[in-house]
This record gives structure tokens, C-alpha cells and sequence, in this order.
């Protein structure tokens, strides 16, 4: 046993020195190292430039650090990417770095569970479906997997577009309605969020216009409720989608109605002025 561990340690050498003179292939994600299999010894590279990411030759300069050298042609990346097995994925959404995916369909020889990142993914939007490589430890992708075909996808973002709720077309795999129920919850909250910038710049500028100003506002079925203060005073109104005045809140002898929250407001401030204002109970 002792005999081999010298010609043991001079191919390790050999294979270390070849390394070191040559130029190897790697997927890079920026501020991360790259890991090389040297004589079926794994170590670690860390490359410069730091904020490199893609598909890239590199040169080693030490045991320990490559410089990158070139972009890796299309050839060269897809021979690396055979060395791996083939996951397939339902793009569902993305963040400020990479698009995520979750495992099209179930699978006995790699389970997926939940979203993963699909690192390197060029050129793909939520519903396509992908192939991507499996390394032991990321998933790269590869390319479209056009077998499922784009109908479905493309009816999945119209769907979306059009937020409805259900996306009734048959053939639809599981995967793609549990990452549309996702998306669809999302739609509704942004929509909801934008109209809610919209109703609350619509009362401010309204208010603002005769000078009152505002506190705060409350979404109701047909209308809203305002809080403001005119001239120190609070008061609190209920208005219609269109700012007309439903309840003012003051005794207005039944013509509430006849005023916009704009307009309201002026007859506040006479009716302060003259002591006339009479505040009945706050609107609900």
C-alpha cells in the first residue's frame, strides 16, 4: 500500500500541474467561486473579476484563483450542460437577480420542492416552461421546453392580464393552476394597492383646492369616508366614488347631496364663520 501512495501523489501533481497550465469551463453567478474537480478532488476557485456572471473560460493563476478569459461559445456551454440531467420547470416569477421555477411535472429520479432559482435564464417571462441542469447543488438553465407548447402559457398571462380568477382551458397541468392561484392573488393586491394611491391623491387634491386639510380616508361600498380639518376643526364626511357629498356631517337642513367635498368644505368655512356649523354624528 505504501509503494502506491508516491505514484499516487505524482498523478495528483501531474493532474494539479495540467490543470494550472490549461483553461477550464464554468457557469459564474457574480461574488461567487466556482467549484473544479481536479483528479476527482473538488476545490474551490474565486474569480476575477468579482462581478463577473455567465458562461465564461477562465484561466487559473494559483490553486486557488482564475482570471476570466473569454465568454463560452454555445457549443462549449451546451457540452457542459449534457453532463447533467434534465429537470423541467414552470417559470413562475422573479426577483431583482434571477427568474424562479417549480417543477413542471412530478419526478421519481429528482423531486423539486417549491421554487428554485433557474440561475443564468435569459430571455423567459412567468408560464413559459424551461429545461434546466441540476449539478448536485443549482439548477442551470438550458432552454425552452417547447413540448408543452406556448398555448398555454400565453393563455395563462392573458388570463392574468384580464384578471380573472379561474383559467378554464383544458389541458392544464396542476402545476400551471397552483402558479396562477400565486400570481392572480398578487394582481388583485396590486391593483387594489394602485387604486388606493388613486382614491387617496383624488381626496387630498380635492381638499388641498379649498384649503382644507387631509387626515384620512376610509373605503366604503359605494363611497368613502373623509376625515379633514377646516380651519383647526375636524370633520368627517361620507362622499361617493365621484367626491359627492353623501352625509357632510354638519346639519345642511337635508341638502347634503347638493354640494362635492370641494364645495362642502367653502360651506363649512362660512358657516364657521357666521357660527351656524351645527356637526350632527360622524358618518360610518
Amino acid at each position: 500500500m505504501r509503494k502506491q501512495l508516491p505514484a499516487a501523489f505524482e498523478r495528483l501533481a501531474n493532474e494539479e500541474q495540467k490543470f494550472l497550465s490549461g483553461e477550464f469551463l464554468a457557469p459564474r453567478l457574480p461574488y461567487r467561486h466556482v467549484k473544479v474537480r481536479v483528479a476527482g478532488i473538488i476545490s474551490q476557485m474565486m474569480i476575477r473579476p468579482p462581478d463577473y456572471s455567465g458562461w465564461g473560460i477562465f484561466k487559473p493563476t494559483d490553486r486557488r484563483h482564475a482570471d476570466f478569459v473569454r465568454e463560452a461559445s454555445m457549443a462549449e456551454r451546451e457540452q457542459y450542460l449534457k453532463l447533467f440531467p434534465r429537470v423541467h420547470f414552470l417559470v413562475c416569477g422573479r426577483d431583482e437577480r434571477n427568474w424562479f421555477g417549480v417543477q413542471l411535472y412530478p419526478s421519481a429520479s429528482i423531486s423539486v420542492q417549491g421554487r428554485v432559482p433557474l440561475h443564468l435564464s435569459t430571455d423567459i417571462q412567468v408560464f413559459d416552461t424551461v429545461t434546466a441542469r441540476y449539478d448536485g447543488t443549482n439548477f442551470w438553465y438550458d432552454e425552452p421546453y417547447f413540448q408543452r407548447g406556448m398555448e398555454y402559457a400565453d393563455f395563462l398571462r392573458q388570463s392574468i392580464q384580464d384578471v380573472l380568477p379561474t383559467p378554464t382551458k383544458t389541458g392544464l397541468l396542476q402545476s400551471e393552476l397552483d402558479v396562477y392561484a400565486e400570481m392572480y392573488t398578487k394582481r388583485v393586491a396590486e391593483i387594489e394597492e394602485l387604486n388606493k394611491d388613486h382614491n387617496e391623491e383624488k381626496i387630498k387634491a380635492a381638499l388641498a383646492h379649498s384649503g382644507a386639510v387631509y387626515l384620512s380616508y376610509r373605503e366604503r361600498a359605494d363611497g368613502f369616508t373623509v376625515s379633514y380639518r377646516v380651519d383647526g376643526s375636524q370633520y368627517t364626511s361620507t362622499v361617493d366614488k365621484n367626491l359627492r357629498v353623501q352625509s357632510a356631517g354638519i346639519c345642511l337642513s337635508g341638502g347634503d347631496t347638493a354640494f362635492d367635498l370641494t364645495s362642502l368644505v367653502e360651506v363649512i368655512r362660512e358657516g364657521d364663520q357666521e357660527g351656524a356649523i351645527v356637526i350632527t354624528r360622524n358618518p360610518t
